[in-house]
């Protein structure tokens, strides 16, 4: 049987989208599969496709297509030095979704330590000028 986490962040961002992508990016969280970007294809946030990252220009694009369109930004990241990740989906009311997706961090068999993901996501979006964290849920199934 399989276990769904995730946490959900209700996050006041000056720039929107591009604060929200900004903060993540300034942070630990990593790109995948070395400088590329792995992003929803479309409205679709089951079909993920890779974009080169080398130097953001593509991905930055991307960013502003989705905030003029009003669609969800979707971009899967590691932590820094490992081999755990996860999608962060961010809608266009800034609200922020995160699932840990890639080898997730666990204190048991069907139990997330949710810890170790709180201490390495709610301070990406705190102590900024441009990005407020107002809420945050954490919920599990198993």
């Amino acid at each position: 049987m399989s276990v769904d986490a995730g946490l959900t962040l209700n996050v006041a961002a000056q720039k929107g989208l591009r604060s929200i992508v900004d903060a993540l990016l300034a942070s630990r969280w990593r790109a995948c599969d070395d400088g590329w970007w792995c992003v929803p294809a479309g409205e679709d946030v089951d079909e993920w496709r890779l974009v080169q990252g080398a130097e953001r220009i593509q991905l930055d694009a991307l960013v502003q297509a989705k905030m003029r369109a009003g669609e969800v930004f979707g971009i899967r990241l590691f932590w820094d030095g490992a081999d755990v990740g996860g999608e962060f989906l961010v809608f266009p009311s800034c609200k922020v979704v995160f699932s840990p997706t890639m080898d997730r961090v666990k204190l048991g068999p069907r139990t997330t330590d949710v810890s170790w993901y709180l201490s390495r996501i709610l301070p990406v979006f705190t102590g900024r000028d441009d990005v407020d964290l107002d809420s945050w849920i954490w919920r599990e199934t198993a």
